[in-house]
């Protein structure tokens, strides 16, 4: 005897449900994570470059408002087209809207083959020279010891985003921890080293400015507000 529509039906919600997986991500989790897109390694990294770019202190610093003010407008274009179209998937919706599927699916295929494991090889790249600085202080590490010991840690995160979606929550609070203490010991050694008067830099903050290299230093400065 065939089975009527009403049973079809009844197995596929039964399927369903049986398939789904429970939620592993919290308020803090989702917090940590958000934290973490936004605090990267652009900020450690990128300050030096704006620095040799722009050529002096106060211009340096007026290319990271600049940048910031510049975030700040596309930040408020996300948030109109976020209300506008309430749907996933993010720059792939709304170039798809708006010229098409294919340059929608271009731009997520660059991400995905391109930008995204540019940004996983810098950053790790980044926490090497970190971890191998104190062994190298007058000099330059070996290349061979920075790609053997990026690639390990590279294996390391994958294996961690692969084994458990706890163990990445886990992993994400522990770096958020680590980058805020950083940044807040960064700032606190600013503070002491000018509530000890050495504010020589500020006599003449625009003295050495090169404003021939202009664009670079914006280009340097944008990346730390790669999160918004």
């Amino acid at each position: 005897m065939p089975r009527s529509n009403n049973d079809h039906g009844a197995n596929v919600r039964t399927l369903s449900q049986g398939t789904t997986r429970q939620p592993t991500m919290g308020l803090l989790d989702a917090i940590n994570l958000l934290l973490a897109c936004i605090i990267g390694s652009g900020i450690f990294i990128s300050a030096r470059t704006v620095l040799e770019f722009s050529g002096s202190y106060g211009l340096s610093i007026v290319v990271f408002i600049g940048c910031g003010i510049l975030c700040i407008l596309g930040a408020l274009c996300y948030a109109e087209l976020g209300c506008s179209y309430v749907s996933s998937g993010g720059d792939y919706t709304y170039l798809r809207v708006a010229f098409g599927d294919f340059p929608g699916f271009l731009r997520v295929w660059i991400e995905v083959v391109l930008s995204r494991p540019m940004i996983v090889v810098l950053s790790v790249l980044t926490a090497s020279n970190y971890l191998v600085y104190w062994f190298y202080p007058t000099c330059p590490p070996p290349d061979a010891l920075l790609k053997c010991l990026s690639s390990f840690l590279l294996l390391i995160v994958g294996f961690i985003n692969l084994a458990s979606g706890v163990w990445t929550n886990r992993l994400h609070q522990v770096c958020n921890y680590f980058k805020i203490a950083s940044l807040l010991i960064i700032f606190g050694a600013g503070i002491y080293q000018m509530v000890l008067g050495k504010t020589e830099n500020f006599s003449e903050p625009f003295e050495t400015s090169t404003y021939n290299k202009l664009p670079s230093a914006f280009y340097a400065g944008l990346y730390p507000y790669a999160g918004w």
